[in-house]
């Protein structure tokens, strides 16, 4: 951060987006753009078993188009890959203690069983893509079934089939954390005993998953793809083919959408093999539903939960058992266990905890990272039970939260001034107070106000062996213009836009003579990836020292002319001046000509730092309930949320009511259904997911509350996670407010809320 910051020129603006020209002309070029010479069209072949070994694959109907070019199956691929190794698709295992040590649940590339409907079990290449798909509705494997478990609870049951051998009770992972004396807590309060569902959410993203991979003339590969993590994906693509790290390079075209779909391996291996087989580009390309059952999803989750409440409605102790579907693969589910249960337990400090999280193995598509990444999961349960026990001491829940905050400061959990202010500047925005105490009843309709809260992270560097890094160069060229070379990913957020900022505000030069690369393995130096509310408080991180690093050489080096210290001068507007006299010692832009004849070097570089800025947010939403259907209508959504400093206004506003909007969606309609007899995905397209649009929501009202972080970029935080985590425990809340009914199970669909209204209520 510079000093004298309150006459930012640039920081803090609602500046268009540098990337918007582009999107609205059409001359943005996304992965499925690429067209590269002699480029073969890569199809899946995916089981139609839940369970099963693969004993043989037949191909030769295939083989008999003319136009195909390879097949590869668990039946050859031995013979060309001999060496390759199990893997893990979230590309983690170089993080692992040992690294890319074996952890059950691994996947292999065409296995010889396939563990869920849809797996695939072998790859088709050939001239066109109408071909492709062609030659891979000829392939038929044959199998010999084995008995499948769809359900987490029964595959944790004594005797139920196995899914992965190594994983002998199907639990892929188990996470307890334990704190104080849960028993002796509870014994003195009033007990809340709950139950919730949460269902299976899918991104549905617009950008279909494809990617692109060509062979190089030194035995490696180039592979363009929209994913969330380019340099770990390299790391791990280079392991599974037995490369160096300099014969894999990762481009990022623009990216369409990821939402968490992007930060695991999907096509990637397919391509990468087939192109090294062939020695070809090849391009594979999922259709809609083979993006929803091929690429991971949210963790459906199971949450049992006993909580303490003291008279004043303050938790006194909580005890949690709760039950991931991490479906067929490991992938993401060890971390997304670990945030469930730190969330559960961090919000409020609660000194008395008792939880355990179990992940179980099903043959169900696999699970992994999504918005929130196992926050929605903890704070729907959490949050609706703190309305429950408000209740039953009669408190009014915000006011309960509100004691609960101040007593978690109290008792060292650290500061929560910023969540305290959310949920201040969200109770006069909706109106809490006159909600709360209005009559309910109107004919068939109740309505009702809810709200929920939450703490989250900038980053993951506060958990142990974790890699949370980004770097960044920035080169002051010499007619002035900026390229900042940086691999953060910019899923769509903006935040290219908001790095170009920070560049620019550090080097004070406009913003159109800045210009932020895409990610290259090749050029851009390690970045960990977008997730975990990283990106700009990360990135940004970077930026701003590597572009003050580079404007501490240009000063150093006018200092060296000027005979005057590097302390005495400062960039404004494309000169050096002399602070304190207001006049131009040097045109900027002759100095750099200048520099480059003399050979200076006017490139700066910046790391980020291993810290992790705490980040808050609350929700309040407004719902009504005809109680002779159980439907739901939101009339009103008020997200507030502590950014630290908005980079920029509109893209973080932007940020907050995606999120929340994704959260509707969570909270009422959205649902990967798997069919409980075949494990067959029956909701695998956008006729049949369904997802909200603006005409099933209100217009969300964003507050935005900025205490900025010393460690972030300008004070900035992380801003695209936290108000997905809140939408559908304060829906919840608010039906209960309104009706009585405490509806557990997500999505909270008219049928659901209907069966959970009391006889009286249904009756009034």
């Amino acid at each position: 951060m510079l000093p004298g910051d309150t006459t930012l020129r640039w920081v803090g603006q609602r500046v268009p987006r540098v990337d918007g020209p582009e999107k609205l002309t059409g001359a943005v070029r996304y992965t499925d753009d690429l067209n590269l010479p002699s480029m073969l069209f890569l199809r899946l072949v995916r089981s139609e078993q839940a369970h099963a070994v693969v004993e043989t694959v037949e191909d030769s109907s295939a083989w008999a188009l003319p136009g195909v070019v390879a097949v590869l199956s668990s039946a050859n691929i031995a013979e060309w890959f001999p060496a390759m190794p199990a893997f893990d698709p979230a590309c983690h295992d170089f993080e692992r203690d040992e690294p890319f040590s074996r952890r059950a649940g691994d996947a292999r590339l065409f296995d010889k069983i396939a563990r869920y409907v849809g797996e695939p079990v072998a790859a088709v290449a050939a001239e066109t893509d109408r071909v492709a798909q062609r030659a891979a509705s000829l392939v038929s494997p044959e199998y010999s079934t084995i008995p499948s478990i769809l359900a987490p609870d029964s595959a944790l049951a004594p005797g139920a089939p196995i899914v992965h051998d190594e994983a002998p009770r199907n639990v892929a992972d188990e996470v307890q954390l334990l704190r104080g004396d849960v028993s002796g807590a509870l014994a003195g309060a009033v007990v809340i005993d709950s139950h919730f569902a949460m269902s299976k959410q899918k991104q549905a993203q617009l950008e279909p998953t494809c990617c692109v991979a060509r062979p190089e003339p030194d035995g490696g590969v180039t592979v363009w793809s929209p994913i969330q993590c380019p340099h770990r994906a390299r790391r791990t693509l280079a392991h599974l083919f037995g490369l160096e790290l300099t014969r894999v390079r990762i481009v990022n075209p623009a990216i369409g959408g990821a939402f968490g779909k992007g930060d695991a391996l999907t096509g990637e291996p397919y391509a990468v093999a087939l192109a090294l087989m062939t020695g070809r580009p090849v391009k594979i390309r999922f259709n809609r539903n083979e993006d929803f059952i091929g690429t991971e999803s949210r963790h459906p989750a199971s949450v049992a939960l006993t909580i303490g409440f003291s008279s004043e409605a303050i938790i006194l102790g909580l005890r949690a058992r709760i039950v991931l579907d991490g479906g067929a693969y490991l992938s993401h589910s060890p971390r997304i266990a670990a945030v469930v249960a730190k969330q559960l337990a961090v919000v409020y400090g609660t000194p008395h905890v008792d939880i355990k999280v179990r992940v179980a193995f099903t043959n169900t598509p696999v699970s992994g990272a999504f918005r929130g990444y196992g926050g929605p999961q903890a704070a729907f349960a959490l949050e609706h039970a703190i309305d429950l026990g408000a209740n039953s001491v009669q408190s009014d829940p915000l006011e309960a939260r509100v004691r609960m905050l101040r007593q978690a400061e109290k008792l060292g959990a650290g500061s929560r001034a910023d969540l305290l202010e959310c949920i201040e500047r969200g109770r006069r925005a909706i109106g809490w107070n006159e909600l709360r105490s209005r009559p309910q009843l109107e004919d068939n309709l109740r309505r009702g106000v809810g709200m929920a809260c939450v703490t989250w992270k900038s980053g993951i560097a506060d958990k142990p062996g974790a890699v949370d890094r980004s770097s960044a160069t920035v080169h002051v060229n010499e007619d002035a213009s900026v390229d900042v070379i940086s691999a953060a990913c910019d899923l769509g957020t903006g935040l290219t836009t908001a790095l170009a900022q920070i560049a620019a505000e550090v080097l004070d030069v406009p913003m159109g003579s800045v210009r932020v690369t895409r990610p290259d393995t090749a050029v851009t130096s390690f970045d960990s990836g977008a997730f975990a509310s990283r990106s700009l408080y990360r990135a940004g991180q970077a930026v701003a020292e590597a572009a003050a690093d580079a404007r501490r050489k240009i000063l150093a080096y006018a200092g060296l002319g000027l005979e005057a210290s590097p302390e005495d001068l400062e960039l404004s507007h494309g000169r050096v001046i002399i602070l304190g006299t207001n006049r131009t010692a040097l045109d900027l832009q002759r100095l750099l000509i200048r520099g480059l004849h003399e050979g200076q070097d006017f490139r700066g570089y910046g790391d980020a730092k291993l810290t992790s800025a705490p980040t808050a947010a609350a929700q309040f939403a407004e719902v009504e309930v005809d109680l002779e259907t159980g439907k739901v209508r939101v009339l009103r959504l008020v997200a507030i949320q502590d950014v630290g400093r908005a980079i920029n206004p509109q893209l973080v506003e932007g940020q907050i009511e995606g999120a929340v909007f994704q959260g509707l969606g969570y909270a009422l309609s959205e649902e990967l259904v798997i069919d409980d007899a075949t494990g067959t995905v029956l909701t695998g397209s956008f006729m049949d997911y369904r997802l909200p649009t603006v005409a099933d929501g209100p217009e969300v009202e964003t507050i935005i509350v900025e205490h900025p972080d010393p460690t972030g970029p300008f004070g900035a935080k992380g801003a695209g996670e936290p108000s997905i985590i809140l939408t559908a425990p304060a829906i919840a809340n608010a039906i209960y407010h309104a009706t009585g009914a405490s509806v557990g199970t997500i999505p909270m669909t008219p049928e659901r809320v209907y069966r959970a209204l009391s006889p009286e209520t249904k009756s009034q």
